[in-house]
């Protein structure tokens, strides 16, 4: 442990700071992990950034769960490619805990885990029956990467379309 402190004090490297937060984790000492957590996100590590979305989501210390934190760092760590926060954030999506289940962004984001090479999001995927087996997994990245380029291209079309017509004085 004093390793990691000391490579992190001197160097003000993400990962020590990481692993100093795991290390306080595993005692049972929570705070000081968040503390590390954070002071590790500061600095660019963007798994810290999906472990404090699960402290947040659970509580840690005299600190309730606070569930919108959870979803914000989930989403912050998610869309800096962080496929752990991906699946999180499925979870978080599927379980309806703090909100209601929405069951088509929970398969959205385990679809782009699986893309990802994750074998746990293929699992999930099966678990919540939003496949009916695993046969459907090994294009199912491929449909995904369709579906999303198609939206994105209707997307673009309307904003063309909208453009356009902001600039027609006629």
């Amino acid at each position: 442990m004093r390793f990691f402190k000391k490579s992190a004090a001197l160097g003000q490297n993400c990962k020590s700071y990481s692993k100093c937060g795991d290390f306080y984790y595993s005692l049972g000492d929570k705070k000081s992990a968040m503390n590390c957590y954070k002071k590790a996100a500061d600095l660019g590590d963007v798994q810290a950034l999906n472990n404090i979305g699960l402290m947040y989501e659970s509580g840690f210390g005299d600190t309730p769960p606070q569930p919108k934190l959870a979803l914000q760092n989930y989403k912050d760590a998610h869309s800096m490619g962080n496929t752990d926060a991906t699946i999180n954030l499925a979870l978080y999506y599927l379980s309806g805990q703090f909100q209601s289940k929405d069951l088509e962004q929970g398969k959205t984001h385990l679809i782009q885990a699986h893309g990802n090479k994750s074998k746990r999001a293929g699992d999930l995927l099966l678990r919540y029956g939003l496949i009916k087996s695993a046969d459907e997994l090994p294009g199912l990245s491929q449909e995904y990467t369709r579906e999303l380029t198609a939206n994105a291209s209707k997307k673009m079309i309307a904003m063309n379309t909208t453009m356009r017509s902001g600039h027609n004085t006629g």
